[in-house]
């Protein structure tokens, strides 16, 4: 009980106290926010839009506790950008009773890059890599869901000079469940993390595009309808974000289906230094898409969903996700 009792002054001071902590800027690590699945991209990336997936790992550790014994999912984003760029990354999920724990690998680059020396002569192409290995923790008290989180994470240019630098992550979350169970018509649950990032070369905490705290709901209407919204406030900036997204779902005997929408993201306010419209045209991403989820035949409460997204940007060429996974 005394250790449970630290634990829990710990947890409160890192929640709330850490988001104040001074950083030095470093900026990078942007590909941590892309949406890890193809549901997530639907949903405007918004923190509770992957619950109960171990790909919600990257949004908020407490998230992945799930009620299946296992889970595995795989998603690859296709984007005819002109870049030569490539995204996948592939989770597995374990939930013993209460806690629930996973692991996974993400993966990004960007190839053929062309390199030009003081004089503008072309030298070389090279090739860029970023990638993560994150694992997390979820533990179900009653309505609460406790998560810490951890990632690993890596970035390096090939065919020139450049060290690799490698950064360690953290991840405090916390989610309340069933707020309204009394209420067989609505329901809300309410999520919060902070995450902070360490550069292992520098070895010191600094300000990155992934390091930041989120606030978010979800609110879910007559079983067929929910709403998620979040906040995303980037302790290096002054820039605060709102996502949104909305998804109607239905079943068809034991054949679940589902329409998404989301909006990814909204600036709040214009800091200064900030246009706003620019803002929304370089940032602003809207998303469609939906998944079917289907019973494995002769596997007892094993299921398989195959997820479809397609996000819209003025700037960048559309992109497309797909996502599979599999639950035990």
């Amino acid at each position: 009980m005394n250790f449970f009792k630290k634990a829990t002054q710990f947890l409160i001071f890192f929640l709330f106290l850490c988001p104040t902590y001074g950083t030095e800027s470093a900026g990078g690590l942007s590909f941590l926010n892309i949406p890890a699945s193809s549901l997530s991209t639907s949903l405007g990336n918004t923190i509770t839009s992957d619950m109960g997936s171990p790909s919600a790992i990257l949004q908020n550790p407490a998230n992945i506790w799930q009620y299946p014994r296992w889970s595995f999912i795989f998603n690859y984003k296709s984007q005819n950008s002109g870049l030569g760029s490539n995204y996948m990354n592939t989770f597995i999920g374990y939930r013993r009773k209460q806690l629930s724990i996973c692991t996974g690998f993400i993966s990004y680059g960007v190839s053929k890059i062309e390199q030009y020396d003081e004089e503008a002569h072309f030298v070389n192409y090279f090739d860029f890599l970023n990638y993560a290995i994150p694992v997390g923790i979820s533990l179900k008290t009653s309505h609460f869901l406790w998560g810490i989180g951890a990632n690993y994470i890596g970035q390096r240019f090939t065919k020139m000079d450049y060290d690799k630098e490698s950064f360690l992550g953290f991840d405090v979350g916390v989610s309340v469940i069933e707020l309204l169970s009394k209420y067989d018509q609505v329901d809300i649950t309410v999520s919060y993390v902070n995450k902070m990032i360490y550069s292992v070369n520098e070895k010191n905490f600094v300000s990155t595009a992934f390091g930041n705290s989120i606030f978010g709901c979800k609110v879910e209407i007559y079983n067929w309808l929910a709403i998620h919204t979040d906040f995303v406030f980037n302790a290096g900036t002054e820039i605060k974000n709102m996502r949104l997204g909305g998804q109607a779902y239905w079943r068809v005997k034991n054949v679940k289906l589902a329409l998404n929408a989301g909006y990814n993201k909204v600036p709040i306010g214009s800091p200064n230094g900030i246009n706003y419209t620019e803002y929304l045209k370089y940032s602003g991403k809207k998303s469609l898409g939906g998944f079917i989820e289907f019973p494995i035949p002769r596997a007892n409460n094993a299921s398989v969903q195959f997820a479809f997204s397609y996000e819209l940007h003025p700037i960048f060429n559309n992109a497309r996700y797909f996502s599979i996974s599999f639950s035990i």
